[in-house]
């Protein structure tokens, strides 16, 4: 019986042999191989999550008018004039018109005067008037 143990430990050695061989076989026949799309594609999107940083954009900005200025005519640049009934009508019919970028309420007459562009502002008394911001 001796003898027989003895085989049988080294079929065992054999086999642990081969399976080590098989093992290291393996691993550099997985190591050899190009790196899956998948894998690269996951690690690309992690860093394209990252939102680069952007300057605002004007168009995004919304347009308002500003403050309304008592006691100032802006002279010139009239491109319409309607009849309303206070300087923040007036300031709103401006920011309501594209082409629009100042205006101009004369109290006295009861004229909004919309404006293409900003003029320099003059003193008139009884005059208001504001220019559109932003966008």
């Amino acid at each position: 019986m001796a003898e027989g143990s003895k085989g049988g430990g080294g079929g065992v050695a054999i086999v642990v042999a081969l399976i080590g061989v098989v093992g290291v076989l393996g691993a550099a026949y997985i190591n050899s191989q190009p790196k899956s799309q998948t894998h690269h594609q996951s690690s690309s999107n992690q860093t394209a999550q990252t939102p680069p940083v952007t300057q605002p954009q004007p168009w995004l900005t919304p347009q308002y008018m500003g403050a309304l200025v008592p006691n100032t005519s802006y002279s010139g640049a009239d491109y319409t004039h309607l009849q309303l009934g206070n300087p923040a009508a007036c300031a709103s019919t401006c920011l309501a018109q594209a082409q629009c970028k100042s205006m101009t309420y004369d109290g006295n007459a009861g004229t909004c005067w919309l404006k293409g562009s900003v003029p320099p502002g003059l003193y008139g008394s009884n005059f208001t008037s504001a220019v559109k911001q932003g966008g």
